[in-house]
């Protein structure tokens, strides 16, 4: 039980170690032992922020099972759907969105939605996606990458 409350200098707990690295039995096993699924790191990501942003798909769903919030913020506003979509993973996006119900247009503090973190990363198929799921095309950020959004698009 020791290792359950564990924590390494830099804020990080077990069970964020286990999703960043995408080692699924030993979430499961902290998970099994009441390792708390909504704990964060010194940026304040969670276990399933982590997991998006390392594309482990298996050890999110395995965190959303366990009630992690899909929609929670880092101190940045990013959500789990906006690492997943500017590390271009289209199945962890539809994971996130079609079968836990993550919310699209979330922003970050700086107004960015999944899309433009896409559009920013040049994930096209990340972007079409988005789009076929309804993603807001007019949203605008703090510097208007809409028009980039286009270009990216567009093949520009």
């Amino acid at each position: 039980m020791l290792l359950l409350v564990f924590h390494l200098q830099n804020g990080q707990s077990p069970l964020l170690v286990a999703s960043e690295q995408g080692h699924l039995e030993i979430v499961k096993v902290l998970l099994k032992n009441q390792a708390r699924v909504d704990i964060f790191d010194e940026h304040g990501k969670t276990a399933l922020h982590l997991a998006a942003e390392h594309g482990h798909q298996t050890v999110a769903d395995t965190l959303l099972y366990h009630k992690a919030f899909v929609n929670a913020k880092s101190k940045h506003g990013l959500t789990p759907l906006h690492l997943a979509a500017s590390q271009g993973n289209v199945t962890l996006l539809k994971l996130l969105v079609d079968k836990h119900g993550a919310t699209i247009d979330a922003l970050t503090l700086a107004k960015k939605t999944s899309l433009h973190m896409a559009a920013q990363n040049g994930q096209k198929e990340v972007c079409a996606a988005l789009i076929k799921m309804k993603a807001d095309t007019n949203a605008t950020d703090v510097v208007s990458l809409f028009m980039y959004c286009l270009n990216v698009m567009k093949g520009k």
